[in-house]
C-alpha cells in the first residue's frame, strides 16, 4: 500500500493494517511503509490536554512489538550470517587443502566442483565481512585451477564454459546503457554483478581483459544512472516544491480572517481546488512525498482547526442569541392573554424592538423561537383587536343613547316644584352615569351644558356641576392623556382666578377705607363672590382628577 493510500485510511484503519505489518515474515521489509505509517498516524491523532488517547496508546503498543520484532529478527539474521561466513571460510580452507594434496583424475575436481556448490547454496555473511571474504575465494579458485595438471582438460572446459558465460554477461551490460527503465536496467547489473562472481575463472590470459570489458560496461551504464539521478532529484526538488507551495498557500488561507460561513464555504472550495492542485502532481519518490503529505497535513490541520475554532466561537455566540430570543419569547408567551390592555401592549412592544435588534442567525431553533414570539404577540393583539371593536360597537352604541339623553333633558317639561326637579336630576343623571363612554367626549359636555341650563334655577349649581363633572371624569377615569390634561387647564383657571381674587380684595379694601359705597363696589363684591365659588368648584374638580392619578 502506498503512502497516498496510506494517507486515506482512519486511526482505526491505520491501527488494522499495522497489524497486517507486523505480521510480515520479514519486518525489513515494510520498514519504509511503517515509517510512513507512522508519521501519517501522529499527524491524524488529536491530542487533547496532553493526554494520550487510547489510539495513541494502542500505537504504541504495536510499535514496540513491531520493533522488538526486528530486533530478534536482525539477531537472527546476524548468528546466520556469522555462521554463512565460517562456513564459507571453512570452504576456502577446504579448497587450499585440496591444492595441497595429490591431484586425483578421479577426485579432485569432483570434490572442487561439491565444494563451489556448496559455497553457492550457503546464504549472505555480514556485509562488512563480504568483500575480504569474496576477494579470498577468488583467489582460492584461481590457485586451484593453477595447480590442476591431471585434470587439464576438465580445466579447459570449465575455463571455455565461464568464458562464454562471462562474455555473454559482458553483451548483456553492454545493452544496459540503451535501456530506458534505469531502475530495472541497475537491478539487472546488479544480477548480471552476481553472476560473475559465481562464475568461474578463465584463462589467465583473458582474465584482465574481459573483466575489463565488463567493468568499463558497468561504468557506462552507472555514468548513465548518475545522470538521470541527478535530473530526477532536480525534478524530485521541482515537484516537492510545488506540493509544498500549494501546502503553503492551504496554511496562508485563514490569513484572510473570515467572518462569515459563507466566507468560510467561499475559502473552503478554494482549499479543496488547491488539494486537487497538489493532487495531480505525481512522480515523487516515497519518502519526498511522505513529508510533502506531512506539509500538506500540517496546512489542513491549522486550516480546519481554525475554521472549527470559528464555528465554536459562532456555536457559543448562536447560543446566547438563542438564548436572548427565548427569555424574550418566554415573556411574551406570559403576557399573550393579559386583559391589561394599554400596559401589556407597551411591555409587548418593547419587547418586539429587542427581538427586532437581535443580531438574525440562520437556524431553525431561532425561526422556530421567532415563530412562537410572533404567535404569543398575534395571540394578544388580535384579541386586543378584538375588545377594540367591541368596545367601538358598545361606544357607537352609547354615542345614541347619550343624543337620546341629550334629547329627552332640552325636551323635559316639569312644574315648579323642589320636589319633582330634584327627582328629575337625580333620575337623569343615573341615567347618564349608567350609560358608558362614548366614541366622541363632547356630547358629555353638550349634556352638562343641557342640565346646567335646564336646571340652573332650580337647583343648587355647584352641587349638580360637580356631578356632572364626576360623570364625565368617571368615564374617562383610564384615559390618563385626558385626565392630565384637564388638570393641567384647572389648575391654569385656578392659579388665573386667585390672581383676581387677590386684586378684587385689594381693590375692595381701597374703597373701603374711602367710607364710600356705590355701584362699582357692589359689581365687584358680586364677581369676587363668583369667582370664589369657582375657585370653590375647582379645588373640588382637582379633588376629583386626583383620585384617578
Amino acid at each position: 500500500m502506498e503512502e497516498i493510500k496510506i494517507q486515506n485510511l482512519d486511526v482505526s484503519e491505520l491501527l488494522n493494517y499495522m497489524d497486517t505489518l507486523i505480521n510480515e515474515e520479514n519486518p525489513y521489509n515494510v520498514n519504509r511503509k511503517m515509517d510512513s505509517l507512522k508519521a501519517i498516524f501522529y499527524q491524524k491523532i488529536n491530542k487533547k490536554d496532553n493526554i494520550k488517547s487510547s489510539e495513541e496508546k494502542d500505537f504504541e503498543i504495536k510499535f514496540k512489538a513491531y520493533k522488538k520484532k526486528k530486533f530478534e529478527y536482525r539477531k537472527k539474521q546476524e548468528k546466520e550470517e556469522n555462521n554463512n561466513f565460517n562456513n564459507k571460510k571453512n570452504i576456502i580452507e577446504e579448497i587450499y587443502n585440496i591444492t595441497k594434496e595429490k591431484e586425483s583424475l578421479k577426485d579432485t575436481f569432483i570434490n572442487f566442483k561439491k565444494l563451489t556448490n556448496k559455497w553457492k547454496e550457503i546464504g549472505p555473511v555480514p556485509i562488512h565481512m563480504k568483500k575480504d571474504l569474496w576477494s579470498s575465494y577468488h583467489y582460492a579458485i584461481e590457485v586451484f585451477y593453477d595447480f590442476i595438471k591431471i585434470n587439464k582438460d576438465l580445466r579447459d572446459i570449465d575455463f571455455n564454459r565461464n568464458k562464454k558465460t562471462k562474455e555473454n554477461i559482458c553483451e548483456k551490460a553492454e545493452k544496459l546503457s540503451s535501456n530506458k527503465d534505469i531502475n530495472k536496467s541497475h537491478k539487472i547489473l546488479q544480477a548480471l554483478h552476481q553472476e560473475w562472481k559465481l562464475t568461474g575463472p578463465v584463462k589467465k590470459e583473458i582474465r584482465q581483459k574481459l573483466w575489463d570489458r565488463f567493468k568499463i560496461a558497468s561504468s557506462i551504464f552507472n555514468k548513465k544512472r548518475n545522470e538521470y539521478f541527478v535530473e530526477l532529484k532536480k525534478k524530485q526538488k521541482e515537484l516537492i516544491t510545488s506540493k509544498n507551495n500549494i501546502s503553503k498557500k492551504i496554511y496562508q488561507l485563514v490569513d484572510a480572517q473570515p467572518k462569515s460561513f459563507k466566507e468560510w464555504n467561499l475559502l473552503t472550495e478554494k482549499c479543496n481546488l488547491l488539494l486537487k492542485e497538489w493532487g495531480e502532481i505525481k512522480g515523487l519518490d516515497r519518502k519526498s512525498n511522505t513529508k510533502a503529505i506531512i506539509n500538506k497535513q500540517k496546512a489542513l490541520n491549522n486550516f480546519y482547526e481554525t475554521k472549527k475554532l470559528f464555528f465554536n466561537e459562532v456555536k457559543e455566540k448562536n447560543k446566547a442569541i438563542i438564548k436572548k430570543q427565548e427569555n424574550i419569547c418566554l415573556e411574551a408567551e406570559k403576557m399573550q392573554k393579559n386583559t391589561n390592555w394599554e400596559e401589556t401592549s407597551k411591555k409587548l412592544i418593547l419587547l418586539q424592538k429587542k427581538m427586532n435588534s437581535i443580531k438574525y442567525i440562520n437556524s431553525s431553533k431561532s425561526k422556530k423561537i421567532t415563530k412562537r414570539f410572533k404567535s404569543a404577540c398575534n395571540i394578544f393583539f388580535n384579541a386586543k383587536n378584538k375588545m377594540n371593536k367591541e368596545k367601538q360597537r358598545e361606544k357607537n352604541e352609547n354615542l345614541v343613547k347619550k343624543k337620546e339623553l341629550l334629547k329627552e333633558i332640552t325636551n323635559i317639561k316639569f312644574k315648579n316644584e323642589k320636589k319633582e326637579i330634584s327627582s328629575t336630576i337625580n333620575k337623569l343623571l343615573n341615567k347618564w352615569s349608567t350609560i358608558g363612554q362614548d366614541i366622541n367626549n363632547k356630547i358629555n359636555f353638550k349634556i352638562s351644558d343641557a342640565l346646567n341650563k335646564k336646571f340652573q334655577n332650580h337647583s343648587n349649581n355647584f352641587e349638580l356641576e360637580i356631578l356632572i363633572y364626576k360623570i364625565i371624569i368617571n368615564e374617562n377615569n383610564k384615559n390618563k392623556y385626558f385626565l392630565k390634561n384637564e388638570l393641567k387647564k384647572l389648575k391654569l383657571e385656578y392659579t388665573s382666578l386667585k390672581l383676581k381674587v387677590h386684586q378684587y380684595e385689594n381693590n375692595l379694601t381701597f374703597f373701603a377705607k374711602s367710607n364710600k359705597t356705590n355701584s362699582i363696589t357692589i359689581e365687584s363684591e358680586k364677581k369676587l363672590s363668583l369667582m370664589k365659588e369657582q375657585i370653590k368648584k375647582i379645588k373640588s374638580k382637582i379633588e376629583i382628577i386626583n383620585k384617578y392619578l
